[in-house]
Parts: C-alpha cells; sequence; structure tokens
C-alpha cells in the first residue's frame, strides 16, 4: 500500500424516520489499519468458513436451496 489517509466520515439521510437522522459511514479504503484488516479477513475467514458452513449463507441462492431440503 503506497497510500494512507485518515478514514472519511460523512452520513446518509434515514428519510424513513422522523427528523431525518443521519446513519454514520466511514470510509476507510485507504485508512492506516486496512492491511491489518485484509489480513486478519483472509486469515479468519476460511476457519469461520469451515467451523460454521452449514449456518452461512454466501449467496441468496443458498438460503432457497437450504429450504427445499
Amino acid at each position: 500500500m503506497d497510500k494512507l489517509e485518515l478514514a472519511h466520515f460523512h452520513g446518509l439521510p434515514k428519510v424513513h424516520k422522523v427528523g431525518i437522522p443521519l446513519r454514520p459511514i466511514i470510509a476507510g479504503i485507504h485508512a492506516p489499519a486496512t492491511l491489518t484488516s485484509k489480513f486478519l479477513n483472509n486469515l479468519l475467514a476460511p476457519i469461520y468458513l469451515k467451523v460454521a458452513r452449514e449456518t452461512t449463507f454466501i449467496h441468496s441462492i443458498d438460503v432457497i436451496k437450504q429450504f427445499e431440503t
């Protein structure tokens, strides 16, 4: 990674709520913790999927197939 930036904070309005509160969004694609986050995801995702495969749905079609059986 050759570019580091502070995470950008902005909000999306919840127009369906009274007073239109904001949903906080933190965009940190170039934030310093991005590499650590990617490393941990690559390390832990295979373990999680192996342990929780029967109760984890990756695609919505998997939910339908589960209900059909």
